[in-house]
């Protein structure tokens, strides 16, 4: 099997991004997707050369909370689940990792890091070997110790060991699917059997099963390799003793178990010839707790601080935005995570995919994004604006091949009736192809809502081709829990995360085995996927509705830029040929620095997008 760089997928018009658009009509029985298969070995495109950074300086980042939450955001044990935002850009290295950019720069493409070069993987997916840069090594006191591939081993078996919950390893887990792993977490075995390392530098992992997003999963921090001398005996600080591969290191070490400010200084172990990815533009970085987050701009404006761990609120990018002499610094991305109306394509007349294709073609997505927008704000306090969402996956996901594809536009984002009608006309629910849908079904239809104002507002649209809908306010009886679920449309107030792997999507839009839970919940409220037998059983009229779990499964097994061009084309399929939602927005990150930062990134590849600290770099008198 091949890694490579990521080609582009052309316009969305193009017909090699692989995907049979034009008019999907009620009858159609099936919809071929032609994947496009890149070359192996093309590289990954390298961003235009920028002048050196300033060097040195000290970057001073306030931490929201009191001095546990300090503790807890700075003293990570990768065997408890954490941002680890310290780590990616400072503290630790791993065999593969993301660059520290957005995913317009490329920030979400896998590169070598530890590792010398791309892994290689076996024939039938299931056989990773990994080659470890040779003369790394370990921050003090422990300099002269050099990481090695039993060191990462020794990090994976500590955290199957430490970690709560690690005997049935997922896909999700940072040991997701090695063989051994559940034996060993379990006390079955005395080590993980498909972790092995032929000689000090190579790593050889064995798979269950061929899973292309252990690319993906091998960059968390899991992975990152531990010297034997503090493996054991921390089990429950090792924050506190974390020894770092990274270009910076706790100063003191073991740092202060009670700190007011935690400290990075940088490691002399680091040789930036060993580690391009990473800038470590500053000399030195200091992280205070701040308490009430409302306050870090007024912190950041006073020069307290250079970054704080909020985004700007709706609000404050309105005011920020406005003024010229700001508006330069901000940086600004969408968040990993979709906003969307969902559809029960089981449920008539929404069981015909004219009718969804009408819908996400008359929604006014700009009123309902600020709708659902306000009743958060009104619940959770304020909240990030939102960006309208052109496709159903984050593009993240698929490493921004489909940045300029917007299948739904319209102008200003207020729906488009002439195209909603058309679509309409084509369905069997619209019996004189008026563009109004005429049939029973369309009328009465019950809309839950959880918030009264947005159901009003996707009510008022329905209406204008046709679908005359009630809206109601969500409770169990016209909430998603299965078998008693008739909801047919529906408007949420919450969004769904992802994760770069793309398994998580599973839960969206997978069929069998993780349907729905015990107690009849399910995410995938659209039902897509759903089999005979299931539908049957909850009562459903229909006998079958539309599936993807054949394209989830070929994309989980693909890796590098062809899993990221698998993804991109599933995401066009669902958005204009299956259509079973409405992606509605996502919220947009944006992140302004005090006047002494002169240049930085934004980190998409974290849990939590964030400043990537390693590309940070101050104004040349911003001294200690």
């Amino acid at each position: 099997m091949c890694w490579g760089g990521f080609q582009p997928l052309g316009a969305p018009e193009d017909p090699a991004v692989g995907i049979a658009r034009g008019r999907v009509r009620a009858a159609a029985a099936a919809v071929t997707v032609a994947a496009t298969v890149a070359a192996c070995g093309v590289q990954t495109p390298s961003p235009t050369p920028s002048p050196t950074p300033a060097t040195g300086g000290t970057l001073r980042v306030g931490v929201s909370g009191d001095a546990a939450a300090l503790r807890e955001f700075a003293y990570v044990d990768p065997a408890i689940p954490a941002f680890a935002l310290l780590h990616r850009c400072c503290l630790a290295r791993t065999l593969l990792g993301y660059p520290g950019r957005t995913t317009a720069e490329g920030g979400t493409v896998l590169q070598p890091d530890l590792a010398v070069d791309a892994p290689t993987i076996s024939g039938d997916g299931t056989t990773w070997t990994f080659r470890l840069r040779q003369g790394i090594h370990y921050a003090p006191p422990y300099q002269d110790v050099e990481v090695v591939a039993a060191d990462v081993i020794r990090a994976v078996e500590r955290h199957a060991r430490v970690a709560p919950d690690t005997t049935t390893p997922r896909p999700d887990f940072p040991y997701g699917f090695v063989a051994g792993a559940a034996e060993f977490a379990s006390g079955a075995a005395p080590t993980i059997s498909g972790l092995s390392s032929p000689d000090r530098y190579t790593l050889v992992v064995r798979l269950t099963k061929a899973f292309g997003g252990f690319g993906n999963i091998i960059a968390d921090i899991a992975w990152a390799p531990i010297p034997e001398a503090v493996a054991t005996g921390h089990d429950d600080d090792l924050g506190r003793y974390w020894v770092s591969t990274g270009p910076y290191m706790f100063d003191p070490y073991p740092s202060d178990a009670e700190p007011t400010t935690i400290t990075l200084v940088r490691n002399p172990s680091w040789d930036r010839a060993t580690d391009p990815r990473r800038g470590a533009w500053v000399d030195r970085i200091e992280v205070s707790a701040y308490g009430d987050p409302a306050t870090v701009y007024e912190r950041i404006e006073s020069g307290e601080f250079d970054i704080g761990d909020w985004a700007l609120t709706e609000d404050l990018v309105a005011r920020y935005r406005n003024d010229p002499a700001v508006a330069a610094r901000i940086r600004s991305t969408p968040a990993e995570v979709i906003f969307w109306v969902p559809m029960n394509l089981a449920t008539p007349p929404f069981d015909d995919v004219a009718v969804r294709r009408a819908v996400n073609a008359i929604v006014d997505r700009a009123a309902l994004r600020d709708l659902v927008l306000a009743g958060r704000a009104r619940d959770r306090g304020p909240q990030p604006p939102g960006l309208i969402a052109r496709h159903v996956f984050p593009e993240s996901l698929t490493a921004g091949l489909l940045l300029t594809y917007a299948p739904w536009a319209s102008p200003g984002d207020h729906g488009d009736l002439p195209r909603a009608r058309a679509e309409m006309s084509l369905s069997r629910y619209d019996a004189d192809g008026d563009g109004s849908c005429d049939a029973a079904a369309c009328k009465g239809i019950i809309l839950p809502a959880q918030d009264a104002a947005a159901g009003v507002s996707l009510r008022r649209d329905l209406a204008r081709i046709g679908i005359e809908a009630e809206v109601v306010e969500v409770d169990e009886t016209n909430d998603i829990g299965l078998p008693g679920n008739r909801t047919p449309i529906q408007v949420n107030l919450f969004g769904w995360g992802y994760n770069l792997t793309g398994t998580d999507l599973a839960q969206l839009l997978h069929g069998d085995p993780q349907f729905v839970d015990q107690d009849g919940f399910t995410f995938n409220m659209s039902l897509v996927g759903a089999t005979p037998e299931q539908l049957n059983d909850w009562g459903y009229a229909v006998t079958s509705v539309p599936s993807v779990d054949d394209l989830i499964d070929r994309c989980d097994t693909e890796i590098g830029h062809l899993r990221a061009r698998c993804w991109a084309e599933l995401d066009q399929y669902v958005t204009d040929v299956l259509v079973p939602w409405v992606p509605l927005f996502s919220g947009e990150l944006a992140w302004l620095p005090s006047s002494r930062v002169v240049a930085y990134s934004i980190d998409q590849s974290l849990p939590s997008t964030w400043y990537a600290l390693d590309q940070v770099s101050l104004t040349p008198d911003a001294g200690e």
